[in-house]
C-alpha cells in the first residue's frame, strides 16, 4: 500500500480534471484546483488509512485481513465514484476482497502494517504540504524536505 493511496488519488484528481477539458487538448490543472479538490480527499482518507491499520494490527487470519483490506477498498470506490470516474476505465475493475490472495502470517501482518504505517505518513505529509503551498513550486520543496520525494539533481 506504498503510499498508493495518496498517489492514486493524486492521479484520479488529475484524471478527473482531464476528462473536463476541451476535445483534442489536455487541460493541465493549476495547483489550487488541484489543492482544493485534493486536501479534503487526503483528509478523508487519513480516518480509512487508521481504520484499516487498526484493523490489521488485531488481524490473526485471512479472513480477517481481507475484511481489512476491504476498508480501503470501499474507500476508494467511494471515493472514485465521488469524483464522478466512472468504472470501467484504466485500471478501475472493481476488486471485491473475496478475490484478494491474501494469506495471513506473521510476516505478512507486519509487511503490511509497514506499508500502512508509510501510507499514513505519506498521507499526513501529503495534507501538511498541501495546507502550507500556494504554488507547484512550494509543495515539491515542501514534499522534497520531508523525504517522502527524492530532489531531482
Amino acid at each position: 500500500m506504498r503510499l498508493v493511496v495518496s498517489m492514486l488519488l493524486f492521479a484520479a484528481a488529475t484524471a478527473a480534471f482531464a476528462q473536463s477539458a476541451p476535445k483534442g487538448r489536455a487541460a493541465a490543472p493549476d495547483f489550487g484546483q488541484v489543492k482544493q479538490m485534493m486536501l479534503p480527499m487526503l483528509k478523508k482518507t487519513l480516518p480509512a488509512l487508521e481504520q484499516t491499520r487498526d484493523c490489521l494490527e488485531q488481524s490473526g487470519n485471512s479472513e480477517d485481513l481481507k475484511r481489512c483490506a476491504a476498508i480501503m477498498l470501499d474507500f476508494r470506490q467511494a471515493a472514485r465514484a465521488s469524483m464522478g470516474i466512472p468504472e470501467g476505465g484504466p485500471h478501475a475493475r472493481p476488486v471485491r476482497p473475496e478475490d484478494l490472495d491474501l494469506e495471513w502470517s506473521p510476516e505478512m501482518k507486519q509487511a503490511m502494517l509497514k506499508d500502512i504505517d508509510q501510507s499514513i505518513r505519506g498521507t499526513r505529509t501529503m495534507v501538511s504540504c498541501l495546507e502550507s503551498s500556494s504554488s507547484d513550486q512550494e509543495m515539491t520543496g515542501c514534499v522534497e524536505q520531508s523525504g517522502l520525494l527524492k530532489r531531482k539533481r
